[in-house]
């Protein structure tokens, strides 16, 4: 998936620090690509109304 540079700042910004806030409540990493990737994007799948939107669907 190919993102611009900034919104891929954004993301691992955000990643870094829901890694800090898993790691504080369960003592382990958050795993970047199994965990963090797979929870983005079925957050986006349930979420197509915006994604429409935005599209201006």
């Amino acid at each position: 998936m190919y993102l611009p540079e900034s919104r891929y700042r954004e993301l691992m910004s955000m990643y870094k620090r829901l890694d800090g806030e898993y790691y504080a409540e369960t003592g382990e990493e958050l795993e970047k690509n199994r965990q963090y990737f797979d929870a983005v994007v079925a957050t986006a799948l349930e979420h197509d109304d915006e994604i429409r939107e935005r599209l201006g669907l």
